[in-house]
This record gives structure tokens, C-alpha cells and sequence, in this order.
């Protein structure tokens, strides 16, 4: 039994104006392409209608408004449209990677995914300030300082404008995976961008917040979301990355994968454990891995036929960026996934033009 899903977009006709100067004349030729290319996609997406799965008899309909250069609101009607939940892609604060995602629960619980580096910390705390501050679940993907960052900033902050933690999340490195030398194991390597200690520390002490490891295979409901945990540390992936959470988040019938900085080598654990067709990997909506860095071929997006794609990146490493692979294969640099999922026809939420956000009514 198929379901129509309904796709679409519309474009304001200011899309040039969405940079200021200084940066129109790093990136004139490339901005000046902006417009054009998103008018294409608009183009597609008015007349796309797609034929995927029936999954709980919701009916999804999207309508997408990218008439704000700062921010993109996406709009997903279910069928059961008594409750309205909000997925936010925060902009990062640093000019560099990262990743930060909060969901507004009916019940003004929130839910936040990583939050990015310290210095995403203070927009991070004002934004979940001006949400009531009532923090149901923090989930920390891995302990690298673009995920992890903003999280300690929290906990060390004098002031925290009300906000409440009561759980965490995280994928359970141990200090051994940082500290024993095993053959093929590059401890340098392991041991960069890293905040691992500081983050156990943190836990060790903070009594009044309640830390749950997150394992490959579980399911709990956190604030009415189903969440599915694909992948969790495995002390035999000599990669910090390759051992972030990977999640597949059930909200009223809307699925969101989230994937950390997942690599293929990650994607191939998993195939293994759940297969290819599991319906662990099918989503509505893909957080892009890895920032679109690399590790990755196109591999995630066949598996999980994603209509919509979130990246968490600085304009200039989308635009510029270019680099090929890491720890776990992959052969799509930045450009490379940016090009893929522009000839897929597959919309992108970009960080650095948030706040982004689907609403899920």
C-alpha cells in the first residue's frame, strides 16, 4: 500500500540579498549562483509528488518557505494534528562546524541533540531560556569538541537563566579506548578535538542530572519520541567518529536520522547487525553525517530515501570545502555531497542560515 506525499516549495524573489558585502566578495561567483539554483529546486519540488512506504497511516504533506534568507521554516502536516512538536537546526556561533538540534514537545519539554561548541553555548542557553528551560533529555552523540562543547559551557555556567537538565544521553566511551595503544590504533588521532575527560568529570560531578548510556538497540520514548539507537561505542573502531550515537527518531509518524559524524565503516557495522532493508534506516528527514566531511559515499542516502537533508556547517566550508574521505572510508568530500543532493532533487537545511525549523503538526 503506497501513501502520496506532497512536496512543496515556494522561493521569495529577494534570494540575492541573503549575504552581506564582505562576504559577497569572497564568494561572488558562487552566491551570485544562489538564487538560480534554488529557483531550480523550487522548480522541482512544486511538481514533485513521491510514492514511498505507508507507516502508521499518517499522511504526511510538507510545505517548505524559503522566503527568509536567515531562516527556513518546514511545515508537516500528519494526519494526527492534535499535538505539535518542533525540530529547531540551531546556526552555530563560532564560524566552524558543529551540530545543535532542539525539539519543543506540546508539553514544552525539550529535548536537545549535541548543542556544538562552547562557544555555541551562550546562544544555546538563550534559546532554551526563551523555550521555559525545562530540559527532559540532553543526548550527546560523542565527545568531540563541536558536539560536546556547549553542553559542559552549560554546566559550568554561573548563571543558567533557569534551565533544567534532568537526563543525558551519550554513547559510553571508556577511558581505556583513549589511553591503550592496540595495533592499527592511532592514539593521536583518537585524541583530538577531544573533551572526553572534562565530560567525565562532568558527570562524576553533577549527581543532581541523571546520566543513561545509550547502547546499540535500545528504545525508550523520550517526551511522546520514539527513539531507536542503530549504533553506539564500539571499543574495537579506533575512530571517535565512527562511534557516534546514530538515532532514528519517531515523531507522530516523521523520521528523523540522526547520525553524529557516521562513516561508512559505522553504516557497515549496522548493515550487519540490522540488515539493509531494517526499518531502522527509513527517514523523512536525514542529518547529513560527518557535517558532509567526508567518510561517506552515498550510501546513508540510499538506505534511508530521505526527502529532506539537514547540514551543519559554516557557509564557507559548504561552499568551499572540499575534502575527500576519512577514518572509515567514503569517497564524498563537501562539494561532492552538496552536488549529489543537488541532482537528487533533495532540499538541505543549512545551519548557517537558522534558526531552522520543521514544525510537525
Amino acid at each position: 500500500m503506497k501513501r502520496r506525499m506532497l512536496i512543496a516549495a515556494g522561493i521569495g524573489a529577494a534570494a540575492g540579498i541573503f549575504l552581506c558585502a564582505a562576504v559577497v566578495l569572497v564568494f561572488n561567483r558562487k552566491i551570485n549562483d544562489i538564487g538560480g539554483q534554488l529557483q531550480q529546486v523550487s522548480g522541482q519540488l512544486e511538481a514533485l509528488e513521491i510514492d514511498v512506504e505507508e507507516a502508521g497511516g499518517s499522511r504526511i504533506i510538507y510545505d517548505m518557505d524559503y522566503n527568509s534568507a536567515q531562516s527556513t521554516e518546514v511545515k508537516v502536516s500528519t494526519d494526527t494534528r492534535d499535538q505539535v512538536y518542533r525540530f529547531y537546526q540551531l546556526p552555530l556561533q563560532t564560524g566552524n562546524q558543529g551540530m545543535s538540534y532542539v525539539i519543543e514537545t506540546p508539553g514544552g519539554e525539550l529535548v536537545v541533540i549535541d548543542g556544538g561548541f562552547k562557544g555555541d553555548g551562550d546562544y544555546l542557553m538563550n534559546f532554551l531560556s526563551s523555550k521555559g528551560g525545562k530540559v527532559t533529555a540532553w543526548i550527546i552523540t560523542h565527545p568531540h569538541v563541536d558536539h560536546v562543547g556547549a553542553f559542559l559551557y552549560y554546566l559550568g555556567a554561573e548563571d543558567k537563566q533557569g534551565i533544567e537538565v534532568e537526563q543525558v544521553y551519550y554513547s559510553p566511551f571508556t577511558a581505556a579506548f583513549f589511553q591503550e595503544e592496540e595495533e592499527g590504533k592511532d592514539l593521536k588521532k583518537v585524541n583530538e578535538y577531544m573533551l572526553f575527560d572534562e565530560f567525565e568529570a562532568a558527570r562524576a560531578a553533577h549527581t543532581e542530572i541523571t546520566f543513561t548510556p545509550m547502547l546499540a538497540g535500545d528504545e525508550l520514548e523520550i517526551a511522546g519520541i520514539q527513539i531507536r539507537c542503530l549504533h553506539s561505542f564500539d571499543p574495537t573502531i579506533f575512530d571517535v567518529n565512527s562511534n557516534s550515537l546514530v538515532m532514528n527518531l519517531d515523531i507522530k509518524g516523521y523520521k528523523i536520522l540522526i547520525t553524529g559524524d557516521l562513516t561508512d565503516g559505522t553504516i557497515n557495522r549496522i548493515v550487519s547487525r540490522f540488515g539493509e532493508g531494517s526499518e531502522y534506516w527509513q527517514a523523512n528527514c536525514l542529518q547529513a553525517p560527518h557535517h558532509g566531511f567526508g567518510g561517506n559515499s552515498d550510501w546513508i542516502f540510499r538506505l534511508a530515501k530521505p526527502e529532506l537533508v539537514t547540514m551543519d556547517l559554516s557557509l564557507h566550508q559548504y561552499y568551499d570545502r572540499d575534502e575527500e574521505g576519512n577514518l572509515g572510508g567514503g569517497n564524498l568530500g563537501t562539494q561532492e555531497m552538496v552536488n549529489y543532493l543537488e541532482e537528487e532533487a533533495i532540499p538541505v537545511l543549512k545551519s548557517f542560515y537558522g534558526p531552522n525549523v520543521i514544525v510537525i503538526d
